[in-house]
């Protein structure tokens, strides 16, 4: 493999079998998460520690080459482009279920691209009594065998030093007997694949980004399917290459494996699953979970958070003595510090969520909550499938609308994609946090804390206006086709910490960057429209000039009315005041009102709205964001601004109302229809504005 030349590797496998673990030790913390050119389905790339040259891509994992779902029928395409776009490949098989692993490798075999075969998580194996004949399965393969325990890295430098030696090898031509598939279907095999892919676009996922790629394309899979397939009996041919692949690997398993008739590990998977998949205690044991990291969430959160903020408020004070009244130190001072500062300080509240959902999905209990969701799913026109994407969206709703491609079924795949945004994001703690940090007391009821029950109802809301959503969506929408779940349950596993922390890593990296070129462009916007205006300086000398001839008045708190003057009659006091009409039945302000409007960009804005807001012509120096909020009074009664009337209206528009103008933007892309994203977008705001109207007059 010579250093000038790039190459590009493919890394394949089942789901489960450990190719994200043998991702991320190959690359290191240099990746980057994207998509397929044209499609909106996740890949992974980066580069292999040491070697600049060598690209690695983590594909979705899939079962075969017979596509079920939209990842699946993307890897297939990929993996079978004409133009080769992957010069080698990385099998990952589960050492605990080599036959099942075997079935994909044996059709890629049959394309006869170079290939390392990895056998991962031996270390469950070795415990659980299994042994491999290594000669043997060379032999039958033809190419390396590599054995690796992705997790604790046992492996992977003789993965590595294979790679970099470009060890690959062109697999045996064992399994390219009468079964394969490219002499099951002749030299059609490959119009096969693409039509296949088409069509399957065109009826069995409607909603798909290509589902109307061009005229020609469709016309091309009609006409191909109809003379290549049906004319052949395709059906009855992929049952049969699959039936006489099954019957081949069998062979080939029980000479190279030997494995033990029960396995210690699967007594515990099946002794803990006897309660965690119990219809009664699972449901139970679920609730008690969520329960406990939304506790954890704000209890854990508190002291770093108070620690950043109070680095933050003190950064501003700095800036603004080093600075002096100039431009940029008030820019620094009041604008672009407070801005940034305030959704910065929700980096601890935001990783625990991470870690926690993390520790679900590497243990292997996210597959147990899919399958015991399954039920309740159906009766909101949804299936256990849905869970995955529902649960996604407590991150961040765009990867988990298109999270949403798994589901086979159309009608399930676009109500879960339209009741996704209900699902509290990470955008949204930060509004919660200084929401409930301002007008919630850190008390303890019955030992548990006040804030985090309040956090946890308002998780629980968004879950419920999902599934009420989902509900009354299924009445609308007709369709007769039905779905059925087939969910893999891999055994339960100890999460490896350095994948769970690489994961937090890489989700926080992606908030901070995504929401901090948002807030800095618009720190410095909102900090403009609140310093200037039309005559601002004439009109606030005039005012402080009437001011003085108050004698009654002391310098600080003709100060703070002429901060306040100032601040109404900028650009921003302008707008505001334009909009506050639309807004004050709920309780809002002009100033709350720019925080709604700016958040439509992304959720978290509000916070750095309201820091900047209330950071602009005052001491920055002397209180937290927090403590702000806190002391803002309504001129006209006198009292607390937000009070918890207002901090609840708040509260429930957010949980309600749609997440962002990018969310909107991927339902658009997923459904192929604004259509369906402005019913969304129209019927979430509307549902919000009456929720939180309800709620404030019911608590003034």
């Amino acid at each position: 493999m010579s250093k000038n030349n790039k190459i590009r590797i493919a890394l394949v496998g089942n789901p489960n079998s450990g190719k994200t673990s043998i991702f991320n030790q190959l690359t290191g913390l240099r990746q980057r998460t994207g998509n397929f050119p044209g499609i909106t389905v996740d890949k992974k790339t980066g580069k292999l520690v040491g070697k600049e040259h060598v690209e690695i891509v983590d594909l979705p994992g899939l079962y075969d080459l017979y596509p079920d779902t939209m990842d699946e029928a993307v890897v297939l395409r990929e993996l079978t482009k004409s133009d080769n776009t992957f010069d080698a490949a990385i099998y990952v098989a589960d050492a605990s279920h080599l036959d099942r692993s075997l079935m994909l490798y044996s059709q890629l075999a049959d394309w006869g691209i170079p290939m390392i075969f990895v056998v991962n998580m031996m270390d469950e194996a070795e415990k659980s009594g299994y042994q491999f004949n290594t000669n043997r399965l060379k032999n039958r393969l033809g190419v390396p065998i590599i054995y690796t325990d992705a997790r604790s890295g046992d492996g992977i430098d003789s993965l590595v030093s294979k790679i970099a030696e470009d060890k690959f090898e062109q697999p045996n031509a064992f399994f390219r007997s009468r079964y394969t598939a490219k002499e099951t279907f002749g030299n059609g095999y490959q119009d096969w694949i693409e039509t296949s892919f088409q069509q399957y676009l065109k009826t069995k996922n409607p909603l798909a980004e290509d589902a109307q790629n061009s005229p020609k394309n469709t016309e091309r899979a009609e006409s191909v399917l109809g003379i290549k397939l049906n004319e052949q009996n395709a059906e009855g041919k992929v049952l049969e290459d699959i039936e006489n692949r099954q019957r081949l690997i069998n062979i080939i398993t029980s000479e190279v494996v030997q494995s033990p008739k029960e396995t210690r590990q699967n007594r515990i998977t099946e002794q803990l699953d006897r309660w965690l998949t119990h219809p009664v205690f699972g449901y139970l044991i679920f609730g008690l979970i969520l329960f406990l990291i939304f506790q954890a969430i704000f209890s854990w959160a508190s002291w770093p958070m108070d620690m950043m903020d109070w680095i933050f408020t003190h950064a501003a004070g700095g800036a603004q003595a080093v600075f002096g009244d100039t431009l940029f130190g008030r820019l620094l001072a009041e604008g672009i510090i407070p801005g940034i500062g305030g959704v910065l300080i929700f980096i601890p509240q935001i990783a625990l969520l991470f870690l926690f959902i993390g520790l679900l999905e590497a243990s292997g209990y996210m597959s147990r909550v899919v399958f015991l969701m399954d039920k309740l799913m159906q009766r909101f026109g949804l299936n256990g499938k849905s869970v995955v994407p529902l649960i996604s969206g407590m991150a961040c709703a765009i990867p988990a609308v298109m999270a949403c491609r798994t589901i086979e079924n159309p009608k399930e795949r676009l109500i879960t994609i339209l009741v996704t945004p209900f699902m509290t994001c990470s955008a949204r703690l930060p509004v919660y946090a200084i929401l409930i940090a301002v007008t919630i007391p850190a008390t303890k009821v019955m030992g548990m804390n006040l804030q985090g029950l309040v956090l946890l109802a308002l998780y629980l809301l968004g879950v419920l206006a999902a599934l009420i959503g989902a509900a009354i969506l299924n009445r609308m929408i007709k369709s007769e086709s039905k779905s059925y779940l087939i969910q893999e349950m891999p055994v339960y596993r100890i999460p490896k910490a350095k994948d769970i922390l690489m994961n937090i890593w890489s989700k926080v990296k992606a908030f901070v960057w995504g929401a901090g070129r948002i807030i800095f462009v618009l720190a410095i916007i909102l900090w403009f429209l609140g310093s200037y205006g039309p005559n601002l300086q004439e009109k606030t000398d005039n005012y402080r000039s009437e001011l003085s001839q108050n004698g009654y008045m002391d310098e600080a708190a003709k100060d703070n009315a002429v901060s306040s003057y100032k601040l109404e009659n900028s650009y921003m006091g302008i707008m505001g005041k334009t909009v506050e009409p639309v807004f004050r039945p709920l309780g809002y302000d002009w100033k709350i009102s720019i925080g709604l409007i700016t958040s439509f960009a992304a959720r978290e804005v509000f916070v750095s709205t309201m820091a900047t807001i209330y950071s602009i012509g005052e001491d920055v120096k002397e209180e937290t964001i927090t403590q702000k909020l806190k002391n803002e009074t309504n001129p006209e009664t006198g009292k607390k601004r937000f009070n918890l009337a207002t901090a609840l209206s708040l509260l429930i528009f957010y949980a309600l109302a749609m997440q962002c103008i990018s969310t909107v933007a991927i339902v658009k892309r997923e459904t192929k229809s604004w259509t369906w994203a402005i019913i969304q977008l129209v019927g979430m705001t509307v549902l919000a504005y009456v929720a939180a109207l309800l709620v404030y007059w019911g608590f003034s």
